[in-house]
Formats: C-alpha cells, sequence, structure tokens
C-alpha cells in the first residue's frame, strides 16, 4: 500500500473517532438529562471521558458565533421594556422586563442557561448605550427608556 493511501486512511479514522466521541458524549447528556428520576442500571457510566468532554466543547459556539444572537436579543429587550413603559407610564423593573422578553421569546429563551441573567445583562448594555435612564433619575433595578431609545423603536 502507498504512504498516501495510509495518511488518507489514518486522517479518516481520526474524523470518525473524533465524531464518535461527540455522539457519545451527547449521548451520554442526553440520557443523564432524560432519565432524571428514573431506574438507571448501576454499571451504566455517565460519565465524560477527558477526550469526550473536549469534543462536546467544541461543539458549543464562541462568543464571535453568538454576536448577532445578542445584538437582536438587545433589540427584542428594548422594544420590550419601551413598549412596557409606554403602557404603564412610569419605569418597570428589569425582572418584569426579563419575564416578558421569557415568555414573548419561549424557544431562545429554553436554549440558555440563565435567560434572567441574559436579558439583564442586555439591560446594563443597554443602559450604557444610552438607551435607558441613568441611575441617579430612575431608582435602581428600574428602567426607563430616553428619547433615544424612543428613536430606535420608530425606526423598527
Amino acid at each position: 500500500m502507498s504512504d498516501k493511501f495510509l495518511l488518507a486512511e489514518l486522517k479518516t479514522l481520526r474524523e470518525e473517532k473524533k465524531r464518535l466521541l461527540t455522539e457519545n458524549a451527547m449521548l451520554k447528556r442526553v440520557v443523564g438529562d432524560v432519565s432524571y428520576g428514573w431506574k438507571v442500571p448501576k454499571d451504566l457510566d455517565l460519565s465524560l471521558t477527558a477526550e469526550e468532554e473536549a469534543a462536546f466543547k467544541a461543539l458549543e459556539p464562541s462568543w464571535t458565533d453568538r454576536v448577532d444572537f445578542f445584538k437582536q436579543m438587545a433589540r427584542e429587550v428594548l422594544e420590550v421594556a419601551v413598549e412596557l413603559c409606554r403602557v404603564q407610564k412610569k419605569p418597570v423593573h428589569q425582572d418584569e422586563v426579563a419575564r416578558v422578553w421569557i415568555n414573548s421569546h419561549i424557544v431562545k429563551a429554553h436554549s440558555m442557561k440563565d435567560p434572567e441573567g441574559t436579558v439583564k445583562a442586555r439591560i446594563r448594555d443597554l443602559r450604557r448605550e444610552g438607551f435607558f435612564q441613568p441611575s441617579p433619575t430612575v431608582p435602581e433595578g428600574y428602567v426607563f427608556p430616553t428619547p433615544k431609545a424612543a428613536g430606535e423603536e420608530e425606526k423598527q
């Protein structure tokens, strides 16, 4: 056999090993999540090896992959906050904004580890960018849109 054939075969086997490690890690995670409360055989090992953990982590999107998602989410959070303040005619608490956003974007919220914390982080970002009144004019934890936020809302 030629060296090129052996190298190609080795590359193929390494890729297949990586795919199988990732698949095995995902299956262990799913079985672990789904079997909560079930009687799982004691000899069934659901812990991940270091190789499986590394293969599983490689699937997670990086920050740069999620930037557009967070920008879109910030726009949605701003829309929710502006609408709540418009309806209530007063500042609203960030917990209420988070609750409304989560309830109206259930699928997105379900895909996050901490949706409420993520919404609050977007609110902090929006406050830094000048879309919400600064803390001295609005009580701690409450948000009220600035004219800049109202203008952004009308453009969309």
